[in-house]
């Protein structure tokens, strides 16, 4: 899974850079200086990754949060003192949301499964609902979005079938999910 991470501020920023650290974590480095004492900056949190829908959180830090100080810092055995702004740590969740999957396949007869099924009714009726869709002459319909979870039941039905309830377990590695379904006679 990759993650990227972007940063803008409102106000004057004197070039802050964000970076993602371990863990989740991210730092903004800038020039403590180029910051006045009087200003206000609202960062803006852009969380993506693979799979799943991009997320923009703010975060604010008022002027009297962005207190300057002199830090004792060693690199290479060398200590420097380094001004920077002595902001305490902040946690900020962000929760990512799946991208939205599709439901397609093909409804057919239990008897003969090369016959498919004109116009059966399908619809997703757990946790949420969506749909309902018709078949079309072959036999195939398309669903979508599919409620976020990791599994969702569908009501199949079409006259003189017997009805189906399936639980599927949503694959959300790809866009598309297929599967197909046999009604019995009823």
């Amino acid at each position: 899974m990759s993650r990227s991470f972007a940063m803008s501020t409102t106000g004057r920023s004197g070039g802050a850079l964000g970076r993602v650290l371990h863990g989740g974590r991210y730092a903004v480095d800038g020039d403590p200086l180029a910051l006045p004492p009087e200003a206000d900056v609202v960062l803006r949190l852009e969380v993506a990754a693979d799979g799943y829908t991009p997320a923009r959180r703010s975060v604010a830090f008022a002027a009297a949060d962005l207190a300057r100080v002199v830090r004792n810092i060693t690199i290479d055995g060398e200590t420097t003192a380094t001004l920077v702004i002595a902001v305490p740590a902040r946690d900020q969740d962000v929760a990512l949301s799946p991208l939205p999957v599709t439901l397609a396949g093909r409804v057919s007869r239990a008897e003969d499964p090369a016959v498919p099924i004109t116009d059966a009714q399908v619809a997703v009726t757990a946790p949420a609902p969506a749909g309902p869709v018709l078949t079309d002459a072959n036999g195939f319909f398309t669903l979508g979005p599919a409620p976020v979870a990791e599994t969702v039941t569908l009501s199949i039905t079409a006259p003189g079938r017997d009805p189906l309830t399936p639980e599927v377990r949503l694959d959300y590695r790809s866009s598309v999910n297929q599967g197909a379904f046999a009604l019995e006679a009823s």
